[in-house]
């Protein structure tokens, strides 16, 4: 009897103390409150959309050929295809408008390395800080100041000087000694130098059937860097440069070019196409678009 006793006794003690476990089990995992729950959710879902609006980390690097991923694209109103520092006007292809409006006066910015005809004449910003800038550098080079600016503008659409970035020279020593610009000698300068503050001779030699303008030596044509370098350098005209880029030099397949002082670019064509034209930018340090006023932008990524 004692035996059966004992057994019994020992029995409820087990189950006792399965009972006690299996409790404390389930307390611990008790469900979270509804205000944690909801927190964790709200963390879960930012977390998901920060991370699907990262950019694909495949475009963001150009290759080592120089053939280059899109790293980000800009859209760009299409009218503007006829503006900018790289627009080529002539007979054949003159202004869509009228670009007065946007001139600045020359002679506010005057630096006394160079005369000038009138004090009524206006360019480009851009193009008149460049020519600033060379000027400059050609009196710290030779002590001369008597290049004179001789015109920077003309009203007819036809004429590239409409467009505000053309400078025609002269050389005034005094009332009684002025002489015709053909860059030689010290004024080679203006040749050889001027490429790289974004000058080229608009109207070289053996070049009227590109250009429609027979040879002119004293008339020089910003159209920014490095493009007047690489036109230098390959001995082309504007139209042939600019046509050069539109046939092989798209987006996929751009002009590479590194200067003297080692900066590398990526030069390329895309079409102008409906009201907004979308374009491709490879990874860069900065860029600039211009339109070539033939329904193109060209594209400058320095690298």
């Amino acid at each position: 009897m004692k035996n059966i006793v004992a057994w019994i006794l020992a029995i409820s003690l087990v189950l006792t103390l399965a009972l006690t476990m299996l409790f404390s089990e389930n307390s611990g995992h008790s469900p979270e409150t509804p205000s944690n729950s909801g927190e964790t959710s709200s963390l879960s879902n930012e977390e998901k959309s920060e991370t699907s609006s990262l950019p694909d980390q495949s475009t963001e690097s150009s290759s080592a050929s120089g053939n280059p991923n899109a790293a980000n694209t800009v859209q760009v109103d299409s009218s503007l295809a006829k503006v900018g520092n790289l627009i080529a006007v002539n007979s054949k292809n003159p202004l869509k408008q009228d670009l007065s409006g946007s001139l600045v006066k020359f002679f506010s910015r005057y630096n006394n390395c160079y005369k000038f005809s009138t004090t009524e004449l206006y360019m480009d910003s851009d193009a008149l800080d460049a020519f600033n800038a060379m000027t400059r550098a050609f009196t710290d080079k030779t002590d001369l100041t008597d290049i004179t600016l001789y015109s920077t503008y003309a009203n007819d659409l036809s004429d590239e000087a409409a467009a505000g970035m053309t400078v025609t020279l002269s050389i005034v020593r005094s009332e009684s000694e002025i002489y015709s610009f053909y860059g030689q000698n010290d004024y080679a300068f203006f040749y050889t130098d001027g490429p790289d503050y974004g000058y080229i001779l608009r109207y070289p030699k053996e070049k009227s059937s590109v250009t429609g303008v027979e040879h002119k030596a004293n008339i020089l044509r910003y159209v920014g860097v490095p493009h007047a370098r690489i036109i230098t350098e390959q001995e082309l005209a504007l139209e042939e440069y600019l046509t050069m880029l539109e046939k092989n030099h798209p987006f996929s397949s751009p002009l590479s070019y590194t200067d003297r002082e080692g900066n590398s670019y990526l030069i390329y064509a895309v079409k102008a196409s409906g009201s907004k034209t979308t374009v491709p930018l490879p990874e860069c340090e900065s860029y600039d678009i211009s339109g070539n006023n033939n329904g193109y932008f060209i594209v400058t990524a320095k690298l």
